[in-house]
């Protein structure tokens, strides 16, 4: 598949958000991104990956503790394992 290709079938599994930030912040991460050589959106889609994944496994460390207390059932506990480990 060509680098088109393959940008336009990543392109069909996304979705555009529109984020009011405060000028600041961009600014700052404007600063990192030039630092980094990067595209300031690039960085922002990569960080925010990052962040949602340690989300994500700080929950399920949490979601085990409560179901080895039966407090929360195994299939509860079975779909956070398979969104962390299956999403992009």
């Amino acid at each position: 598949m060509t680098v088109a290709g393959k940008q336009r079938e990543e392109n069909k599994s996304t979705e555009q958000l529109n984020l009011r930030m405060p000028k600041a912040l961009l600014d700052d991460i404007d600063v990192i991104a030039q630092i980094l050589k990067i595209n300031k959106s690039e960085w922002i889609k990569i960080r925010l990956g990052e962040l949602v994944y340690e989300e994500k496994s700080r929950l399920l460390s949490k979601y085990h503790e409560l179901s080895k207390k039966g407090l929360l059932e195994k299939k509860e506990v079975d779909k956070i394992i398979e969104t962390l480990y299956h999403s992009p």
